[in-house]
């Protein structure tokens, strides 16, 4: 009784351990941030599966997917998979191996698929499928002793189910009996059974009325995600059939152990596996995307401090870390003062994306356009990105907050309606009544009030190729415009068009700024350096005596190294990080010689 209370007390601590760390350590809702998993509360979303094959598994992730929203409740459905996922590894492995060998093989699965469930690009499809796919092997190996036809018609049926269930997916069913079938001298078989995989994915084809690229590759998803393929990190379910045929050739004394050694032999691997796997992700630590997406989720929540906190801890620039930072300075107040205080590494496209770049990252374009007011040009990018993922509610909630903006109420409650049928985003829906007025958009403390007071009064052609003409045009519309003032303000920083900088510099007293921002100050020394001028007010501001005073500072270390830029760098950049000099100088392309 002692033995087995404690055996259970050690599987309770591992699996508490387990569930606070994807708890506090990967964080579910970093999960669901990068893979946004769409569900509706809704018949044709349903349908919309049905028709697929592998649909009901994916409908169910899809389901399921929904819990990583919230943190605590993520982290338990997490480790559920995971502790699914080790207790039918290994049973398989348990018909190929036992005693040390056994042990061996099962911390190595368990590592493997502990960091399976830490990767942010894993999804619970492939999870949910591989539970599936383990699930029916095992009832394939029950039918061994049926004979030879019984076993291939144990496997047409299990792997036809598998098809219906979970797609493609069922190719893994098939490796795994596969392998059984070579293990046992029946190598023949093991092919059949590949054939008829491919049989039936053929069959299914013209069963669900899909093309075979699709009946090939349904429900085994290839998603974009940090410039590689979000496949990838589901490798580590290859590592099965890999301790499979290890299990062949490990060979050790007294391989067979009895009762309690065994437990504790196995409660022992499992520490191992845990440990191991615990320690890998540790070990990363803040890898590039974690930063990211902790950056992207803060952005999303305006946790604009905590934006900043995290960018500052980047090891190099990323430009959806950059534009976020940039998001988050001028909702500060403090992007015309600290905008260089972080690598602009990406020039202009830190602010505004590019055309390429536009159709790279849409939803980042979407998001920027609502900040700035630019609300045709907001809606614009997101039914761009309807297209390709469909009713993507964070979509629906731009298009609603769109149309709440331009006083287009009915439009706005299409899109809130569709939105009170998700999980996640059902709350913020209801904030809003089912009949609207227009209340909503004049409040100047909400959300949809700022951007109603940033709209446009007057329509323009968009040009995708030079942002900052809509910039331009954006504040001719709408000359309160604060946003669009700083950000085209930091657009000629970046690109060095100073001069255009001072045209507009006396537009300060339209927003009642107290003095020049230091980094406007900083850009206009370099522009009086270049023309040869030498006032020191624009429009009755003057530069302070403390920028004036550093600028000689500046000057004067360049002198000691006798104008040569490169040999002043190292003591440059120590001394006036953080400056708008220190970009024109060395950081920025398009800007050679010295301020």
């Amino acid at each position: 009784m002692r033995r087995a209370a404690g055996l259970t007390a050690g599987v309770l601590s591992m699996a508490a351990a387990s569930h606070v760390f994807f708890w506090l350590v990967v964080r579910p809702e970093l999960v669901f941030q990068c893979q946004q998993p769409i569900f509706f509360l809704d018949g044709d979303f349903f349908r919309s599966f049905a028709a697929l094959p592998g649909g009901l598994l994916a409908y169910i992730a899809a389901f399921a997917g929904q819990a990583l929203f919230f943190p605590a409740i993520g982290a338990t459905l997490l480790l559920l998979i995971f502790l699914c996922g080790s207790v039918l590894t290994l049973r398989v492995l348990c018909g190929r191996a036992s005693g040390t060998a056994l042990e061996l093989l099962f911390a190595a699965a368990l590592a493997f698929l502990f960091l399976m469930q830490c990767q942010y690009e894993h999804n619970l499809l492939i999870g949910l499928g591989f539970i599936l796919q383990l699930a029916f092997f095992l009832l394939y190996a029950r039918s061994g002793n049926t004979g030879r036809f019984g076993s291939t018609a144990a496997f047409l049926l299990l792997a036809s189910l598998s098809y219906a269930l979970s797609g493609a997916q069922h190719f893994y069913f098939a490796l795994l009996c596969l392998l059984q079938a070579c293990f046992e001298g029946r190598i023949i078989r093991g092919f059949l059974y590949a054939a008829i995989a491919a049989a039936i994915a053929v069959l299914g084809s013209l069963v669900y009325g899909v093309g075979l690229a699709e009946a090939f590759s349904s429900s085994i998803i290839r998603l974009p995600a940090m410039d590689r393929s979000i496949s990838l990190c589901h490798a580590g379910y290859g590592i099965l059939p890999v301790l499979l045929v290890l299990s062949r050739f490990l060979r050790f004394k007294s391989s067979s152990p009895k009762g309690g050694r065994q437990n504790r032999g196995l409660i022992a691997s499992t520490i191992i596996g845990l440990a191991g796997g615990m320690l890998a992700v540790l070990l990363a630590g803040e890898t590039e995307i974690k930063q990211i997406l902790k950056i992207e989720l803060a952005s999303g929540e305006r946790k604009w401090t905590e934006v900043l906190a995290t960018a500052g801890k980047m090891k190099k620039p990323h430009i959806r870390a950059t534009w976020q930072v940039n998001r988050a300075l001028f909702h500060l107040g403090r992007l015309s003062e600290d905008m260089f205080s972080f690598r602009q590494t990406y020039g202009t496209s830190g602010l505004v994306f590019s055309q390429a770049l536009s159709f790279q990252m849409p939803f980042q374009r979407r998001d920027i356009f609502l900040d700035l007011g630019h609300v045709n040009e907001a809606q614009h990018w997101a039914h761009e990105e309807t297209a390709p993922i469909g009713d993507h509610p964070e979509n629906l909630k731009v298009l609603a907050m769109a149309n709440l903006a331009k006083g287009q109420y009915r439009a706005a409650n299409l899109f809130l309606n569709s939105l009170r049928k998700t999980i996640p985003y059902r709350r913020w829906a209801k904030r809003y009544p089912v009949h609207l007025s227009s209340h909503v958009s004049a409040d100047p403390d909400s959300i949809i009030g700022r951007i109603t007071a940033q709209m446009p009064t007057s329509d323009f052609i968009v040009n995708l190729e030079y942002p900052e003409r809509d910039l331009e045009r954006l504040l001719a519309s709408n000359p309160k415009n604060r946003m669009v003032f700083e950000y085209l303000m930091a657009h000629y920083l970046l690109t060095c068009r100073l001069g255009r900088l001072v045209q507009n510099i006396c537009r300060l007293n339209d927003f009642g700024y107290e003095g020049i921002p230091r980094h406007y100050e900083e850009a206009l020394l370099v522009y009086l350096g270049q023309s040869g001028k030498s006032q020191t007010e624009f429009c009755g501001r003057g530069i302070s005596e403390k920028t004036l005073r550093r600028f000689e500072e500046f000057r004067f270390v360049i002198r000691k190294h006798r104008g040569d830029g490169k040999a002043a760098e190292s003591e440059l950049r120590k001394r006036f990080a953080g400056t708008y000099w220190i970009y024109s100088m060395f950081e920025n392309p398009l800007m050679a010689g010295n301020p």
